[in-house]
């Protein structure tokens, strides 16, 4: 009698399942690392973007620019000093500052240079200032200007090698260097050139008293005079700081803009002359609320500042 035989089939061995297995895991492995790897440069590329939106958020873009002039912008343009904190790019606590105004304005007729907050610099992410990684970027704005994001390890002070697919690269605090090269937001170098030119008239001036209206200008003091000395933004008085100044036989008269500006933040200025006359000692008023009372003359200019930028400003002062 026939019996046909059963249709044998083949098993795997344990070794091939368990070979099968690894592979499975082993290209598993490989695309969680892509995956992985993706994730933590785009991590690092929006760390480099928020880090670029908050720094120019506070020193201004030096990109734009207006009829071929560069567009004066920025957190210091405005207030004439560093953030205290990055929060006052979006809010500032200070009722008085939190609206612009012009300086002088309404006791200065004339007078267009604005100062205050004009916030929100940058649109936030989370009110938390954070980087791609989550952590929150570190900032100084005391005596320099220091920014940085800590990396995917969220710990200072670790730098990554130059092998962009070192083990650490992603780990390394972004910029390596958190102090900004102060060329960037400082400015380091200006004049302001006055020219006297008689207009034919008698009774020309001999005596000048001229100052500068800037962002934080403090309006609250005096400007001074006779037994005074003049307020800090007067920029041209007489040799003992309480007198006009004397321009008999001079022609011009260059002022060296860091010598007189409050410090190396101001980006903005417009000349007052606050007196012109024989030379007596004149009763100036204060500079609160007073100025009304004052016959001055206002250069309608407002002259901007650019870092790493020798800006000559001229100002021709008829006597």
């Amino acid at each position: 009698m026939y019996i046909p035989k059963k249709n044998s089939v083949k098993a795997f061995t344990l070794i091939e399942m368990l070979l099968v297995v690894f592979l499975i895991g082993l290209v598993a492995s490989s695309m969680i690392l892509v995956v992985d790897n993706k994730d933590d440069q785009n991590r690092h590329d929006e760390t480099i973007l928020r880090y670029k939106n908050i720094r120019d958020a506070i020193i201004g873009s030096h990109h734009l620019n207006l009829n071929g002039s560069p567009q004066i912008n920025g957190f210091i343009a405005d207030m004439g000093r560093l953030p205290a904190d990055l929060g006052e790019l979006i809010t500032l606590s200070d009722p008085e500052l939190s609206t612009p105004k012009i300086i002088g304005g309404g006791e200065i007729q004339g007078a267009l240079l604005s100062h205050g907050w004009c916030g929100p610099y940058l649109s936030i992410f989370n009110q938390q200032f954070t980087d791609g990684w989550g952590g929150g970027f570190e900032y100084k704005g005391d005596l320099e200007l220091e920014l940085q994001s800590l990396g995917k390890d969220l710990q200072k002070g670790r730098i990554s090698k130059d092998n962009r697919d070192s083990n650490y690269f992603y780990e390394a605090d972004f910029p390596v260097e958190a102090k900004l090269d102060r060329n960037l937001y400082e400015i380091s170098s200006g004049h302001l050139r006055l020219n006297f030119v008689s207009d034919g008239n008698s009774s020309d001036a001999t005596h000048l008293i001229i100052g500068i209206l800037y962002p934080g200008l403090d309006t609250s003091k005096k400007i001074g005079g006779g037994s005074l000395d003049y307020h800090s933004s007067i920029v041209l008085a007489g040799v003992d700081n309480k007198t006009p100044f004397e321009i008999n036989g001079i022609e011009n008269e260059t002022l060296l803009l860091q010598k007189i500006l409050p410090n190396k933040y101001i980006r903005k200025f417009q000349v007052v002359v606050y007196y012109k006359g024989d030379g007596s000692t004149p009763a100036l008023p204060s500079a609160n609320g007073a100025l009304e009372d004052s016959e001055v003359e206002v250069d309608q200019r407002v002259f901007q500042l650019v870092p790493q930028t020798d800006t000559l400003c001229e100002v021709t002062i008829n006597i």
